[in-house]
């Protein structure tokens, strides 16, 4: 067959219409915008890191008990965890930021007006914190003392108690300032409440009960233990020789 009777010549293919310039764009701002996005999130991050890294060492050095840590120590390192918490929202930097407020308000305790203006900080915190933390047995510890501190007949304050005492009650972080606690608002606390601090109490006289007879002294809670300890006529025993013993 010959060339002209195998009809005319296929037409080359097009050529691919090139990219257009419009498309390139919209991705390259896509892609800057999704970077400075991750800026955007990674700087408050790395300011309240940075916050921490300024508080933690007056924070730790309260925790061991010690009280050489000066007025302008413990401002200085609320005003820096004020900061990480308002910059991450984190629980923990807000039960971090409550023990220091709580602190404040115990050593200015003999101004009553800048003790309730440390107090009021410290509850505001704590509100916040179980608000975003609902099972932060901390948080609820801490705003239940405070708001005791402020007014030891507050309601409020035995509902945050229950509160702490229902959504850790085995939780062993602070748990003599909930029982110490419970000692003090005994009468007002429901049975299930009751029972629950009474396990702890019990855990109490086992292992340390000089430690126990120290704490219902501080507490008023001698009722508190003979009742915690009923049917555990060894334990009572033993408790309340300590309670009468001369203390450490």
């Amino acid at each position: 067959m010959s060339i002209v009777d195998a009809g005319p010549a296929p037409e080359p293919p097009a050529e691919p219409a090139p990219r257009r310039p419009v498309l390139r764009l919209a991705v390259t701002i896509v892609s800057v915008l999704a970077g400075l996005l991750l800026v955007a999130l990674a700087i408050p991050r790395l300011g309240a890191a940075l916050d921490l890294a300024s508080a933690k060492p007056t924070y730790d050095r309260l925790q061991r008990g010690d009280t050489t840590v000066d007025d302008a120590a413990l401002q200085a390192a609320i005003a820096s965890m004020t900061s990480a918490f308002r910059r991450s929202g984190e629980p923990n930097y807000g039960v971090m930021l409550a023990y220091l407020q709580l602190a404040a308000a115990d050593r200015a305790s003999a101004d009553r007006a800048r003790a309730e203006r440390h107090l009021d900080e410290a509850i505001a915190t704590t509100r916040e914190t179980v608000r975003v933390s609902p099972a932060n047995v901390l948080a609820w510890l801490m705003l239940a003392m405070a708001l005791e501190s402020k007014d030891p007949r507050d309601p409020a304050a035995v509902a945050a108690l229950t509160r702490a005492v229902h959504v850790g009650p085995y939780d062993a972080r602070m748990s003599a300032y909930r029982v110490a606690l419970a000692m003090r608002q005994w009468n007002r606390l429901d049975a299930s409440t009751r029972r629950l601090v009474s396990a702890q109490i019990l855990r109490y006289a086992t292992n340390d009960p000089r430690y126990l007879a120290a704490m219902a002294r501080e507490s008023f809670g001698l009722p508190t233990v003979h009742e915690a300890l009923r049917g555990q006529p060894e334990l009572k025993a033993r408790f309340d020789a300590a309670y009468l013993a001369k203390p450490r």
